[in-house]
């Protein structure tokens, strides 16, 4: 329940509004801005309400400290006033008011407003977490690209190939003895890890130079402090990196670079790492010099004191030393993570770890799809393919939803996303743990399922899937055109490999949509649709009451090219018997541009127009597709004069369909008439236009 703070000096005014949000809110009510103030020292609240006249601070005065308080900042303050004064509304939301409600309240008016701006900043919270942890997730793999390229510049020379590493160590182990919570001690262990990475601009012969630098040399060397700042600037995760890369060649007396500052002007992360950095200089074998004894080391160290380092950190540091104490295993176990290994091996291993995590990471969200959160086409295939070397079983399910590029079309990409993760939420929960489902693209979708020895199980989850679609169409008027369509393919007899599979499963998919849609289809029965499978014994009446019923669809009948064949001989001999005519027209589908942008378009487009056709058309024409832009029909008993109204109706009833509005489309007929028609004697995809 939210929690809702009344401020107001006015007993009546309190108790009223109070009265009106305590059936739907926890309230709390205060008469004076101080104890609202002292309240929130240790407690939150989701609003606050607060009186505008009140004795000692006025609500204006209020406002002003809990926008400038970051622990009240954030909570959204609405004032209660009787003011009419509009410089007064105006004052007020520039110091950071959400709202005005006006006295005398009105219950709904204020019940209506809270709700809106408690939903508001819930969103907004909402909003901001996610854009938070986004912003997290980014800044994580940019630091983990930006160590491994640290990592690089320590491995370009031999002598120096763990530096930044122990750096990194013992300006955490300095942080730590000066008293910095951990959250302090891991920002400048990952500085420390950062600090040189400028050097990746300093070509490798000045880098190994065993003599001294000259001049133009030394120019270049010292360059990389400014590099290295500019390439972290924007890394918030480490906010102290870009300061510490930029400052920890500055000395404490003000001769050092880039930039010359002095003492406590130099910020104390930089002071911290120059002495870590400076330290493992001294102890380590150099280009230029070997490593020096524990003696000199000491010696260089008191001999910066107050010239090179800073007095005081430089003392802590020296101590440390002198009791053996920049090795403490419960730092380094803080910033590691890691037992029993080396410091070295422990910033490795947690490099490695994080790198490794960020790759599992890619490749997790590499198989999804993007919009719908399933799996992806590429993941598909080789899930499939491995699952089908170790068992050559399993059942493959294409499914497409009819009609989708009209959703996308009328009513825009929102609804079209809407259904699209609808249909992937309901195949997510049709298969669980018995396979996978994937987004192949656009609105085709595969189901995998590992256990597939059940054919009639697998009819049964094909009608469940229609139903279930057909349910979430219901009271959804975007869609109450599209549907359904599905193709079954089954392993080991329509194929053992992911592709064999998938064309199998596609091509009966394609059948389900050419019988009419919204139904499913096995590869086997797709290829043996013209072959009689009845085995139902049943009398005359019975196959009367079905052949009728399946006679009352309105417009002409559409049927696949073979059985066109038949029909029109058929009725070329019943017209020739009855001296009546049948009409023979060819309708193609043409564009003045050349070409179409995708075979789906054209197969768009085509459904566009046969659907046209048939419902233009008598109940006794007959049509069918002749090629992927044709088509044909038998017109019986028709009147040549006819025609043109007929073209004129089909021509109209298209348009209106029409769903890429870029293409000059027409529709160019011929009337073939005479005694027999051959198909064969028409090339496949003949050109009219």
């Amino acid at each position: 329940m939210y929690k809702i703070i009344v401020v107001d000096d006015d007993r009546f005014s309190l108790r009223r509004i109070a009265d009106i949000l305590e059936k739907q809110y926890e309230v709390i009510a205060f008469n004076r801005g101080d104890s609202l103030l002292e309240y929130l020292k240790e407690n939150g609240a989701d609003m606050i309400l607060l009186d505008y006249r009140m004795p000692e601070k006025d609500g204006m005065e209020i406002l002003m400290e809990l926008k400038a308080n970051l622990h009240t900042m954030a909570i959204p303050v609405v004032i209660l006033t009787a003011e009419q004064d509009a410089t007064v509304e105006i004052a007020c939301f520039q110091n950071g008011a959400e709202d005005f409600i006006t006295k005398p309240y009105s219950p709904e008016v204020v019940l209506s407003r809270i709700s809106r701006i408690l939903e508001l900043n819930k969103l907004q919270n909402n909003l901001q977490q996610r854009l938070d942890e986004k912003t997290r997730q980014m800044e994580n793999v940019m630091l983990q690209a930006i160590t491994t390229v640290a990592n690089t510049v320590d491995a370009r020379d031999d002598y120096t190939g763990e530096h930044s590493v122990h750096v990194a160590q013992n300006a955490a182990l300095l942080a730590k003895e000066l008293g910095w919570n951990d959250d302090q001690v891991y920002n400048i262990y990952n500085a420390g890890l950062l600090h040189d990475i400028g050097k990746i601009s300093v070509p490798d012969a000045i880098l190994h130079k065993p003599g001294g630098l000259d001049n133009d040399e030394w120019r270049i060397m010292k360059g990389h402090t400014t590099i290295g700042a500019e390439i972290l600037k924007d890394i918030r995760i480490v906010k102290i990196a870009g300061v510490a890369a930029l400052h920890h060649h500055e000395r404490y007396d003000g001769t050092g670079y880039p930039m010359g500052l002095v003492g406590e002007d130099i910020p104390i992360e930089a002071r911290i790492i120059a002495i870590a950095d400076a330290y493992d200089a001294m102890t380590s074998n150099r280009v230029y010099r070997g490593r020096l004894s524990e003696e000199e080391v000491l010696q260089e160290l008191k001999k910066g004191r107050g010239k090179q380092f800073d007095p005081y950190l430089i003392d802590v540091f020296l101590k440390m030393l002198e009791e053996n104490r920049l090795h403490d295993s419960s730092v380094l176990q803080m910033i590691s993570g890691e037992q029993g290994s080396s410091p070295i091996e422990q910033s490795n291993q947690l490099l490695l770890r994080v790198m490794e995590e960020n790759n599992r990471a890619v490749k997790r969200e590499a198989m999804k799809d993007s919009l719908t959160g399933i799996y992806n086409r590429s993941y598909a295939e080789k899930h499939i393919n491995s699952f089908l070397r170790r068992k050559h079983e399993g059942a493959c399910i294409m499914l497409d939803v009819d009609n989708f590029k009209q959703v996308n079309d009328r009513f825009g990409h929102v609804a079209g996303d809407d259904v699209l993760k609808k249909v992937s939420d309901m195949l997510t929960e049709v298969t669980k743990d018995k396979g996978i489902v994937c987004r192949m693209g656009g609105d085709e979708f595969l189901l995998f399922l590992y256990d597939a020895e059940d054919k009639s199980k697998l009819r049964d989850l094909a009608v469940f899937m229609l139903k279930e679609y057909e349910s979430f169409k219901q009271g959804n008027d975007n869609i109450v055109d599209t549907s359904l369509s599905i193709g079954i393919a089954l392993a080991p007899e329509d194929g053992v490999t992911y592709l064999d599979l998938y064309n199998a499963a596609d091509k009966a998919l394609y059948f389900s949509k050419r019988a009419g849609k919204n139904r499913y289809c096995f590869h086997n029965e797709a290829v043996a649709s013209e072959a009689d499978e009845r085995d139902m014994v049943i009398d005359i009446q019975q196959i009367k009451e079905m052949m009728h019923n399946d006679s009352q669809s309105r417009g002409s009948y559409q049927v696949p090219y073979g059985e066109f064949q038949r029909i029109y001989n058929f009725i070329t001999r019943c017209v020739e018997r009855n001296h009546k005519s049948a009409e023979l027209l060819l309708l193609s589908l043409g564009s003045d541009v050349k070409g179409w942008n995708s075979p789906k378009e054209l197969e768009i487009e085509m459904d566009n127009l046969e659907r046209t056709v048939i419902n233009s058309l008598r109940r006794n024409d007959v049509c069918t597709r002749y090629s992927n832009s044709q088509m044909l029909v038998v017109l019986v008993g028709i009147k040549e004069e006819n025609m043109d109204l007929v073209m004129h109706r089909i021509l109209k009833k298209y348009k209106n369909l029409q769903v890429y509005p870029q293409y000059e489309v027409n529709i160019e007929t011929m009337l073939i008439k005479g005694e027999a028609f051959c198909p064969e004697e028409m090339e496949e995809g003949t050109s009219l236009f």
